[in-house]
């Protein structure tokens, strides 16, 4: 028989303890919840805008953008629901496609664009819903990696190295031939625990991943407000339409009148009748608003040519107009313009072939359309050539040459509403509301779930050695009845179950368990050799007590008499003499020996063994003082910690009412410390039995004061305490500094205008008390004036050397 070692010594115990957490079976659950988690979350945010996810990618293909975005770049975009002036954007272009550029302006509803690099705004601008979505992630030089997995031939490359390396896998040889092994021995076998287990396990880890997406979705839902602030623009338009007739004399015209769109000959005719028509249109506008609007217009005519010379003539005056529309008519006189430019060429001696005839309306309207004040104008150009002979519509105009007399223009009235905000996932659009109340039950049953079947996954786990390999390495476990595992050849015993589950991995093999009296033995078989384990009973039982082992424990403790109380001197700064002593709490057991506070309290905290144990110090306490006052000691204060949940108790002021009386103690000389006092200040219950004890003469403090955990100072005014103890976290790093003076001269001054005493905790250093006189605080405490002991080493300090500064019952110089 030989010996297969383990792992080597020389393996760094950080690479160990890293290899058995991640074999832990609590690390794989949260290792694959959180894979799970990121996926969800990387589907969640990354999904395209295509298949109803929430955003789009864009390959950089210009430089309009740099030199913060280059060529060859991939930007990720995201849907925004409000666009904003300096938002990087991408815009779907009906002529160029995708567009990445940044918005500078915003106008009638549309935005105004322009690239980083460039000097020009964007000649097409979007609308709203032509904007695909902001810059959310940039990802240099992303774009050219995807340009080139684009390529046929290197696609394929990826795709047949992906399959490979898929279908290659060192466990599906050993695999089969560890089944074909198996199947001759499953006979006596009995999975139950393991398919127990297994089955927990996959309910941990399912609840686990609704936990996380549950948790995602209720953070974003509780982060996102219930409502947002939506655009509401109200859109209208200006319609504006000019007919114009003539007669025609010469009859040279197909009817007897000269229509629209039809040239003018001035050797025929003069007078040309002009009718424009103007309307306010929206689909916004109520029919009462629209008979409510109303405004003026004018329209006048120009004649201009090319070198800047031009003439303004009056075609109607200023009129005013009720509604959101008329229609004006008026005369225009052919020749009279026409001698205005013979005036003018004669004047100059400069002649043009062709002038500009401009027909300007001049509109103003004034009302409200959906509600909202509308107050506007409208000052389109109509533009006419006339010569020598004739006026006509420019040549130049498309060849639906009328549609220059039928001027529009757009306006918008700028407006926001609030709606119900929502959450998009894969096209479905929840309501803040609903995604609030859907994560916070989804959560809340995960995490019953988790609890559910975690509990007897980690009580199995705690249960032993046994127990825990059962858990971890259960899918490769076959327990097999005892007796029926034949190790027949030849037989290596191995140092560890790890090294064991490493060959199990390594030759694709099961694990086979036989448990026989006090032990558990672990083979994995390859061919003529056996790979061999065993685990003791020793290394079964348990490791670590539980909270109810422990709990147990400490009310034998008190039972069997195992607590005791130590003394800590607190001394005076004046003159070093003792004047109060801090009952602390001390836990001899039998067998581990000495256990501090630290080590039970939290666990004596979540159970009902803290009132126990705060009732069991107060009456030693009241007996001590009571032993003292017999022995004929100087009177000195014991100091003593009660916890936040025993004063909020309805019997505590009571019981120590009855507690006093019953050891005869003189309640002056007791005091109650209170830690985290915040928790209590506002609990009526609590300020009641503070009244009480206050009557009895029990003296109060607050501990812990001015510590960085626990803001205590609204405590000071609201509890009617006597003193403060300054946190030792504070007094550790006290110097001659200017900030720490002012920060502890801060709390004496706060302490002394409401007239308290001051301890200062934890003090290890002549500096540190040389420190605190300096600074007029009243007494300290730590290992400088004496470490925690029993009393009956404490009893003799007080007996050769307690001189109290004032032994009256007022007296102030008790802490």
């Amino acid at each position: 028989m030989r010996i297969l070692k383990g792992a080597p010594k020389s393996v760094h115990p950080f690479c160990l303890f890293m290899e058995h957490l991640i074999k832990s079976p609590f690390s794989r659950i949260a290792s694959s919840t959180l894979f799970l988690g990121i996926i969800f979350g990387l589907l969640f945010f990354f999904a395209p805008i295509q298949v109803g996810g929430r955003a789009a990618f864009v390959i950089i293909s210009g430089n309009s953008m740099e030199p913060d975005f280059r060529m060859g770049d991939l930007v990720v975009v995201s849907k925004g629901q409000n666009y904003r002036i300096d938002d990087a954007v991408v815009y779907q272009h009906p002529e160029e496609g995708h567009i990445f550029h940044r918005i500078i302006g915003q106008e009638n509803g549309k935005f105004i664009l322009q690239g980083d690099n460039n000097s020009w705004a964007d000649a097409h601008q979007p609308t709203p819903n032509e904007i695909i979505g902001k810059l959310w992630l940039r990802i240099p030089y992303g774009g050219r990696v995807i340009r080139y997995f684009r390529s046929p031939i290197n696609l394929t490359v990826l795709t047949t190295v992906l399959v490979i390396a898929m279908s290659i896998s060192p466990k599906t040889k050993g695999s089969r031939k560890s089944k074909r092994r198996q199947n001759k021995k499953q006979k006596s076998m009995d999975q139950d625990n393991n398919v127990s287990i297994s089955k927990n396990m996959e309910g941990v880890i399912v609840s686990g991943v609704i936990a996380i997406v549950a948790l995602v979705m209720g953070v974003i839902a509780f982060i996102r407000p219930v409502d947002r602030i939506v655009d509401d623009n109200v859109e209208y338009q200006h319609l504006g339409i000019l007919i114009y007739n003539a007669p025609d004399p010469q009859d040279i015209y197909d009817t007897d009148e000269i229509q629209t769109g039809e040239p003018v000959f001035l050797n025929t005719t003069c007078e040309v009748r002009l009718f424009f028509s103007y309307h306010l249109d929206s689909a916004y506008m109520h029919p009462d608003e629209a008979a409510g609007n109303f405004g003026s217009y004018r329209v006048t005519v120009q004649i201009s040519d090319p070198n800047g010379w031009n003439r303004t003539i009056g075609l109607s005056p200023l009129t005013e107009f009720v509604g959101s529309g008329f229609t004006a008519g008026m005369n225009m006189d052919l020749c009279h313009i026409r001698e205005l430019i013979t005036q003018m060429e004669e004047i100059t001696e400069t002649k043009n072939n062709w002038y500009d005839l401009t027909i300007l309306p001049e509109v103003y309207v004034v009302g409200s359309v959906s509600g909202r004040p509308l107050e506007d104008t409208f000052n389109p150009k109509i533009n006419f050539e006339i010569d020598e002979n004739l006026m006509r519509l420019p040549r130049d105009l498309d060849n639906d040459g009328l549609s220059a007399l039928a001027p529009t223009g757009s306006g918008v009235i700028l407006g926001a509403r609030m709606a119900h905000n929502a959450i998009n996932i894969f096209g479905l659009a929840i309501p803040i509301i609903s995604a609030r109340w859907i994560g916070s039950v989804a959560f809340f049953l995960a995490l019953i779930g988790l609890v559910g079947f975690g509990w007897p996954v980690y009580q199995e786990w705690r249960s032993g050695a046994a127990s825990r390999i059962r858990v971890q390495y259960n899918p490769v476990l076959v327990n097999i009845e005892p007796g029926n595992l034949s190790t027949n050849g030849q037989v290596v015993n191995v140092e560890s179950f790890d090294d064991l589950a490493k060959l199990a991995d390594r030759y694709g093999a099961m694990i086979l368990s036989e448990t026989n009296g006090s032990s558990t033995k672990y083979c994995v078989q390859d061919g003529e050799i056996t790979y061999e384990y065993v685990l003791e009973s020793s290394e079964t039982e348990l490791v670590l007590p539980g909270v109810s082992s422990l709990h147990q424990a400490m009310l034998q403790a008190l039972e069997l008499e195992e607590f005791q109380l130590y003394y800590q001197p607190i001394v005076s700064t004046d003159d070093n003499h003792i004047i109060a002593a801090e009952a602390l709490l001390r836990w001899f057991h039998p067998e581990k020996g000495l256990i501090f506070p630290a080590e039970f309290i939290s666990v004596a905290e979540e159970s009902d063994m803290m009132d126990l144990i705060d009732n069991w110090v107060i009456n030693n306490a009241c007996q001590q003082l009571k032993t003292w006052a017999d022995d004929d000691i100087l009177p000195v204060l014991i100091s003593v910690n009660v916890s936040p949940q025993r004063f909020v108790q309805s019997d505590f002021a009571d019981w120590v009412a009855r507690t006093i009386k019953e050891t005869e103690c003189d309640p002056r000389y007791l005091q109650f410390e209170i830690n985290r006092a915040n928790a209590i200040a506002g609990s009526a219950i609590a300020l009641s039995h503070f009244s009480i004890l206050k009557k009895l003469g029990v003296r109060l403090a607050i501990d812990n004061f001015a510590a960085s955990t626990s803001n205590q100072v609204d405590s000071v005014t609201r509890m009617p305490v006597n003193s403060l103890k300054i946190d030792r976290t504070l007094v550790n790093q006290i110097s001659h500094t200017q900030e720490d003076t002012r920060l502890v001269s801060a709390v004496v001054k706060m302490a002394q205008s409401l007239e308290l005493y001051v301890v200062a905790e934890g003090v290890e250093t002549e500096d540190q008390m040389a420190f605190l006189r300096d600074h007029e605080i009243d007494a300290a405490q730590g290992y400088l004036t004496g470490r925690p002991m029993p009393s009956i080493e404490i009893t003799p300090m007080l007996i050769e050397g307690v001189v109290l500064p004032n032994s009256d019952e007022d007296s102030d110089d008790v802490p």
